[in-house]
């Protein structure tokens, strides 16, 4: 599915990951511009959110928004404009793990205290939750294509990462939670 950066996203059932803790999301992507904020997925896993994201020099941010913390996992190099990539996030209350390509990428993990405040029970991939529920808040939209997002419950080993990445999946498979080929959805507009 294309994304085009200004306004078009997926928005996912808002109880789709409730009952998950631990979660591997992956799929394929292609990046058409790496603009610094733009969420690749912005989800509610069980009672906590975890947000992929780029920043001002093109590495990739997964966050994890919890209760009391905030926690980033700064990823060092791996994207690329034009060229698909296989990325999968391992998340969890302890755990914050990404693969590009099938391979663990080195992190540089931050934690700071959160203020409390409502966290949105909301799912996207390609824009930010933020964006939804407050006016202000500008941050941009994912520009480029995803394939095949997949959500497994649990926390997916590199040796399975690798063996599935290339596999086109019934939905049938053991510990897959969900999976979208885009064959038959609908991107939202925001007008």
């Amino acid at each position: 599915i294309e994304l085009d950066g200004s306004g078009s996203f997926l928005e996912l059932p808002a109880d789709a990951f409730a009952d998950l803790s631990v979660a591997t999301i992956e799929g394929w992507v292609k990046w058409r511009a790496l603009v610094p904020s733009s969420k690749l997925f912005d989800l509610r896993i069980g009672n906590e959110t975890f947000r992929l994201l780029t920043d001002l020099r093109s590495n990739l941010n997964l966050v994890h928004v919890g209760e009391r913390s905030v926690s980033t996992a700064k990823i060092f190099g791996g994207t690329q404009v034009g060229r698909w990539f296989h990325i999968a996030a391992t998340v969890g209350p302890d755990t914050l793990k990404v693969f590009i390509n099938g391979n663990p990428m080195p992190t540089a993990l931050n934690r700071q205290p959160r203020l409390p405040g409502m966290l949105d029970k909301r799912n996207y991939l390609g824009r930010s939750k933020d964006r939804a529920f407050d006016p202000l808040n500008n941050d941009p939209d994912f520009e480029g294509q995803l394939a095949e997002v997949r959500v497994w419950r649990g926390e997916r080993t590199e040796e399975q990462i690798r063996e599935n990445r290339f596999r086109r999946l019934t939905g049938a498979e053991p510990g897959l939670a969900h999976l979208w080929n885009f064959a038959d959805v609908q991107e939202n507009r925001v007008m």
